[in-house]
């Protein structure tokens, strides 16, 4: 269930995959490293980082700018001390400790959403 997803590398790499696309076809995904690199499968070969979505602000950025993009709204409050509830649009709020996770499990309930009207 979306609600007990941690923050971290697989949370990133499911919100690479659902909100960006998979990456499977162009590129190869290379987790020994304990990250979640990505090679592209050229004969070049480039490598970067996946962001990190769930854990950075800056990850938490790219999250939000390509939801509203996509053209929903989102609302981020501060509730307490280490509180924050993300929302977009009406699919549903995320309260977690830090904001960027908080965005990345609202992003994924809005995600079920859309495909559910679909």
């Amino acid at each position: 269930m979306i609600e007990n997803m941690q923050p971290g590398r697989e949370l990133d790499k499911i919100i690479r995959i659902k909100l960006f696309g998979d990456i499977t076809g162009n590129w190869t995904w290379l987790e020994s490293w304990g990250h979640n690199w990505i090679k592209d499968n050229s004969e070049r070969g480039v490598w970067f980082e996946l962001p990190q979505y769930s854990t950075t602000w800056e990850g938490m950025r790219l999250v939000v700018e390509e939801m509203q993009q996509r053209g929903w709204d989102f609302k981020l409050e501060a509730m307490g001390l280490n509180v924050w509830v993300a929302e977009f649009g009406t699919a549903g709020s995320m309260g977690e400790s830090s904001a960027p996770h908080a965005t990345c499990l609202a992003t994924l309930l809005a995600l079920c959403e859309e495909d559910t009207n679909d």
